[in-house]
């Protein structure tokens, strides 16, 4: 028996440069993981920075408990309150100024959450929509973004 050696196919990197055995080069797969390492550790940090929403929703839902409170738009009662019955009105990720401002928001079902949600045409409506108007031009001054959703609220 003769000892075979497994040959390693050579790849051309995408730089331009001679890479065996890998698609890329020992230089470009560097930055790749340095990119995806600097990645992961910005996504933990906009993680660990979302505090301010846990206690945004915190009040909340206990507000809905001790209050009884219902879905503004048809009424249910929100008898074991989440997340989902406190919908932004002004999107968390966009109005990063104000995603955690308590007048920020609604009360509402989860059905009546995903249509305000879906776009802005549907939402507009809404019964409930009056009292998302006039809250957010109680709050507008303290906006910092810019941004053509606000064109709604005018």
């Amino acid at each position: 028996k003769k000892n075979i050696k497994m040959l390693k196919k050579e790849h051309i990197c995408s730089c331009g440069r001679k890479s065996m055995g890998f698609k890329q080069c020992v230089s470009c797969r560097q930055k790749k993981y340095q990119q995806n390492t600097q990645d992961r550790k910005n996504k933990q940090a906009e993680k660990d920075d979302n505090s301010d929403l846990d206690s945004y929703f915190e009040f909340h839902i206990d507000f809905i408990k001790k209050n009884e409170c219902s879905c503004m738009e048809c009424g249910v009662k929100l008898s074991n309150p989440d997340r989902w019955n406190v919908c932004h009105i002004l999107p968390k990720k966009i109005f990063k100024s104000v995603r955690s401002l308590l007048e920020n928001s609604i009360y509402l079902c989860r059905t009546h959450h995903q249509e305000f949600d879906n776009t802005w045409e549907r939402a507009s409506k809404m019964k409930v929509w009056a009292i998302a108007v006039q809250k957010v031009k109680s709050f507008i001054f303290v906006v910092k973004e810019k941004h053509k959703i606000l064109n709604h609220f005018n």
